[in-house]
């Protein structure tokens, strides 16, 4: 059985932003889950099996410093009051 290392990511990514926004990070992996798990692909190799794949929740920027992010898209959010109406 092969051992597998992990890869850490030493990069640094410069994003600026004009207005408040998010980012997210994705990432894929090269090599396949199998024998881990026991899913082949579609042609029924282990090469091609189902890769790792992670992603990051939202982390939101407050770019104009009021201390809060504002929605990207205000028209798009509606509040409603406490009492659901």
């Amino acid at each position: 059985m092969r051992a597998y290392r992990r890869t850490p990511f030493r990069d640094r990514v410069r994003v600026e932003f004009a207005r408040d926004g998010w980012v997210a990070a994705e990432v894929l992996g090269g090599r396949t889950l199998y024998p881990l798990f026991q899913q082949r692909s579609d042609d029924g190799t282990p090469e091609d099996a189902a890769r790792p794949y992670a992603s990051t929740n939202p982390i939101f920027i407050a770019a104009d410093n009021n201390g809060r992010s504002n929605p990207v898209w205000p028209e798009k959010v509606t509040v409603k009051a406490a009492d659901g109406k």
